[in-house]
């Protein structure tokens, strides 16, 4: 959603607001939104930059990392950004602090839709202590145990287990 900055940028202190929902989504391969994220917030003329602030709410679908089992993850992510229309301060790092402001729109669809992909979590579990999938025979763990008696040795300690058999 594009949304217009002229009259904003002739008065310092003006405010508006703004409320869209993302229909067009570009697809991922690990997660599915389920709701088209809702976008509120406004924008801010400061003075010598135009201050964003919003909020992001929708609902994403994936799969547990651990059992594979399917995973609905809400999300609400609050964000703001600054656009300056020349250069842009910089951090100490060398970054930039500002977005740069080239045209009398802003893209807050382009906006928005960076912070759900970095809000995006790394991988979605079920609950924090999911058990997963017996790596032997395959068999889903939160069920209940599998009744492997699989007992591996890390290679690199196997001459110590012999050493301790030797004396036994």
């Amino acid at each position: 959603m594009k949304k217009s900055i002229a009259g904003l940028m002739k008065e310092p202190g003006a405010r508006e607001g703004f409320e869209f929902v993302m229909e067009d989504m570009p697809a991922d391969e690990e997660y599915r939104i389920l709701d088209p994220p809702r976008v509120s917030g406004e924008v801010v003329n400061a003075g010598n930059h135009l201050a964003v602030s919003a909020v992001v709410l929708t609902r994403i679908e994936g799969v547990c990392a651990r059992c594979l089992d399917p995973v609905v993850y809400p999300m609400r992510i609050e964000f703001e950004d600054m656009f300056i229309r020349q250069g842009g301060a910089e951090t100490e790092s060398g970054e930039s602090e500002f977005y740069p402001l080239t045209e009398d729109w802003l893209d807050l669809g382009q906006c928005a839709w960076e912070h759900i992909v970095s809000a995006l979590p790394m991988q979605l579990l079920c609950a924090e202590d999911c058990p997963g999938l017996c790596p032997h025979c395959g068999a889903d763990l939160k069920k209940g145990p599998c009744g492997c008696r699989v007992r591996e040795t890390d290679p690199r300690l196997a001459v110590l287990a012999r050493l301790g058999s030797e004396f036994v």
